[in-house]
């Protein structure tokens, strides 16, 4: 029988080989600036963001059910996760760097 339909095996080893080609994009491109300092409205989005220096409960709340604005934005998924890794990294820009480049990727990927 011509023309028979490729296997599942093949289109799966594809995808991931589409998968990596973005995962690798992401890694080349924003790569340079892992390993660098805070810039632009990194400072305002975390060094300055005064809801992060907050006791939990009182950061989640601000975050999630008070209007908290950040450079003229309300988002509080975009707070939520800046409060996750405040709490987990401090002030260590290189795991929201990490996080950043991975994210793009993953984005890529959707």
């Amino acid at each position: 029988m011509s023309g028979a339909l490729p296997s599942v095996k093949t289109n799966a080893t594809r995808t991931l080989a589409i998968a990596a080609t973005f995962v690798a994009v992401a890694l080349f491109l924003h790569g340079p600036g892992v390993g660098g300092p805070f810039i632009a409205d990194d400072l305002l989005y975390i060094e300055h963001n005064t809801a992060l220096s907050l006791p939990l409960g009182e950061a989640l709340r601000t975050v999630t059910l008070d209007r908290y604005y950040v450079v003229g934005n309300w988002s509080p998924a975009h707070q939520l996760l800046l409060l996750a890794e405040w709490h987990a990294f401090g002030a260590n820009p290189l795991p929201y760097h990490v996080t950043n480049v991975l994210l793009h990727a993953f984005v890529a990927l959707a």
